[in-house]
């Protein structure tokens, strides 16, 4: 007859307890189906405050009469314990006559031993001792806080006495020895255990070739093995159906041995007190949209917005941004796109309507750069689930990642905005970054794999200069041409200006004044230069303002004269009388011969150069500059305003412009 499947049983090994001897080959005692206590006692006061492990070993037997083939099974665990500090878990040595100290070594095998340690143990050490010492180089690498030896005597024989141990405390001493041929010097590392020795270990004596004795206790490394498997039951977070390929559950791990672990961040714990300022691209935004906002029509607010920095008002309503999300008195209402500048609302809370919305935000942008990457590493000694460090320059708002490893699998937690770490899914932990300080503090959904690392990702605010602060130089074209004309051009004007008559302002956080010296520099609140006679103001704001801020230019208009061409000697005249100071404006091209001694890059040689220079008054001095190279201007001469007269003496060692960097300087 077949076998029916009340024909199979789980029965009792020979040894139900928790001693060495426990397991051992099947008996024909029953486990009854639902009975209490059939397996395991129960718990007591003293298991549930400090814990227990619990190992029992049951065997398969099929009880029929008849030799039909039993043709294999399989036993799971069906229902979880409904107490959450109660795990469950199976797994096989692949033996039937094995006793449990066999099962607790394979349950251990999560490390396995590496090689020898660079030292031995140091003299004779007993039963019961908390604290071992090590006698090695001075030059070797100490022990790690929380990492793992294993101490074996009589390695492979029959009287072999083996006991995994792990550091709390390291510390070493460098002393002196002295044999028949000197003195010669070792260190003495002290390592606190979490567990007491259980056997006799006998030690080496020192000696200056740091070997240890034939009998002496063998001291080595641990690798992560995991050759353990282990088969659980953990509940679904989320229903799943026939043919799914994914399925999600509160988590992957189980708990063998009971453990404690509180886990106490810190960050920000300085001395210095010093902090970064945030990087922001200008000063806040007032803008005044009149369009609807709804859930089905969204804002767009002209361009990226620093997180942090926005509000919405309408009809006494006002929203503002955090961490990507738009929020109405602490309740979210909508999502911001920083990056675009686009606001979506998933309730209308202004109604269906057009109406005029009032919008300030921080004007922000993300440069095109390569971000800054540093790694934690995960191992045996320094594995868990939170993580306190510091990155080593503060991070801009929306750039930090940190990824980790659990299992095999990468999971990544991204700053928001508002300085919250998150991932797409809250099992894969959270954390918060400090954008002033570079701090960061993480809690990962799951131990992240020993032997990875932590990646952690960010842009450095460091490297970005600030926009509203940018100096805008003249000599390097970055500034704001305005001509008397009125444009924002560099082109002449159709007015020359008057000395000492310009003034340029503006409203930004306040009225801001920009005054002409006389000399042809705008000095205030901005800085630049003035040509005169061209009627052309270049503008160098100290502070740059919103786009879209008007620039009020304000001169006195001055009678200009083109002379037709000045025969350009050591001495002559510009064909003008009463000239205005500072108003004196032409251009020469001028042939210079530059020769240069040989370099081991680059040959001798000599050349000539054809350079336009600018030539301009001040004081009744004549000055020249090259154009477009950020030189000084180079007194050349004089100037009489009232005849028009003037004397050149052009310097013979002029700087050469327009060339490569090998090449200035070498005449």
């Amino acid at each position: 007859m077949p076998i029916l499947s009340g024909d199979i049983k789980l029965v009792a090994s020979q040894v139900m307890d928790d001693v060495p001897e426990g397991g051992g080959a099947p008996t024909a005692t029953a486990i009854v189906d639902g009975a209490s206590n059939a397996i395991f006692p129960d718990i007591s006061e003293l298991d549930r405050a400090g814990g227990r492990i619990n190992l029992r070993k049951l065997h398969v037997h099929v009880q029929t009469a008849d030799r039909d083939t039993y043709l294999g099974g399989n036993v799971i665990v069906a229902d979880p314990p409904d107490d959450p500090n109660v795990s469950v878990t199976l797994f096989s040595t692949k033996e039937t006559f094995d006793r449990r100290a066999s099962a607790q070594s394979r349950v251990e095998a999560y490390l396995n031993k590496g090689p020898e340690w660079a030292g031995y143990l140091y003299e004779n050490h007993i039963a019961g001792q908390r604290v071992i010492q090590l006698f090695q180089r001075v030059t070797d690498v100490l022990p790690n806080v929380g990492q793992t030896l294993v101490l074996t005597w009589n390695e492979g024989k029959s009287d072999q006495k083996e006991q995994y141990v792990r550091a709390t405390k390291v510390t070493s001493v460098e002393r002196t020895f002295t044999d028949s041929q000197g003195d010669y010097k070792a260190a003495i590392v002290t390592m606190d255990l979490s567990d007491a020795l259980r056997a006799d270990m006998p030690g080496s004596p020192a000696t200056r070739f740091f070997t240890r004795l034939a009998t002496g206790t063998k001291v080595r490394d641990t690798v992560v093995a995991d050759a353990g498997s282990y088969t659980g039951v953990v509940p679904l977070t989320q229903a799943a159906a026939l043919g799914d390929f994914t399925v999600k559950s509160s988590t992957i791990y189980t708990q063998l041995v009971p453990s404690a672990q509180t886990e106490t961040p810190l960050s920000d714990i300085r001395m210095n007190g010093l902090a970064q300022a945030l990087v922001a691209t200008g000063g806040p935004l007032t803008r005044t949209l009149s369009l609807g906002f709804t859930t089905s029509q969204n804002l767009h607010v002209g361009g990226p917005i620093y997180p942090g920095s926005l509000t919405v008002v309408r009809d006494g309503i006002t929203l503002a941004d955090l961490g990507g999300t738009l929020v109405n008195a602490g309740a979210q209402v909508g999502t911001v796109d920083y990056g675009n500048g686009i606001l979506v609302l998933t309730a209308n809370v202004f109604g269906t309507g057009t109406g005029t919305h009032q919008v300030t935000f921080t004007p922000a942008e993300l440069p095109e750069m390569i971000s800054e990457q540093s790694i934690v590493p995960i191992t045996v000694e320094g594995r868990s689930l939170s993580y306190a460090f510091t990155l080593g320059t503060p991070p801009l708002p929306l750039t930090t990642n940190v990824a980790y490893l659990a299992q095999g699998r990468w999971y990544t937690l991204r700053d928001d905005g508002s300085g919250r770490l998150a991932g797409n899914d809250s099992a894969h932990g959270a954390g918060t970054v400090n954008h002033t300080t570079g701090s960061v503090v993480v809690t990962l959904g799951a131990l992240p794999d020993v032997g990875s690392a932590l990646v952690v990702q960010a842009y450095s605010a460091v490297q970005q200069f600030p926009a509203a602060t940018a100096p805008l130089l003249n000599s390097g074209k970055a500034y704001i041409p305005i001509n008397t004309s009125g444009l924002i051009s560099e082109e002449r004007g159709s007015k020359a200006i008057a000395p000492g008559s310009v003034t340029v302002g503006w409203s930004h956080n306040g009225t801001k004044v920009a005054i002409d010296d006389g000399l042809g520099n705008l000095t205030g609140d901005a800085t630049g230069t003035i040509d005169y006679s061209a009627g052309v103001v270049r503008v160098s704001p100290n502070v740059l303002p919103p786009p879209g801020t008007p620039l009020l230019l304000d001169t006195t208009a001055n009678t200009g004269l083109e002379s037709p061409g000045v025969s350009l000697g050591s001495a002559g005249n510009i064909g003008a009388t009463n000239i205005t100071p500072g108003s004196v404006s032409f251009w020469a091209t001028i042939d210079s011969q530059y020769t240069w001694a040989a370099y081991s890059f680059y040959a001798a040689g000599t050349t000539n150069r054809y350079v336009q220079w600018r030539f301009s008054d001040r004081n009744e001095k004549l000055y020249m500059s090259p154009g477009y190279w950020d030189f000084s201007p180079i007194e050349c001469g004089t100037i009489n305003y009232a005849t028009g007269a003037f004397t050149l003496a052009i310097p013979s060692n002029l700087p050469e412009v327009g060339q490569s960097p090998l090449i200035q300087g070498r005449y």
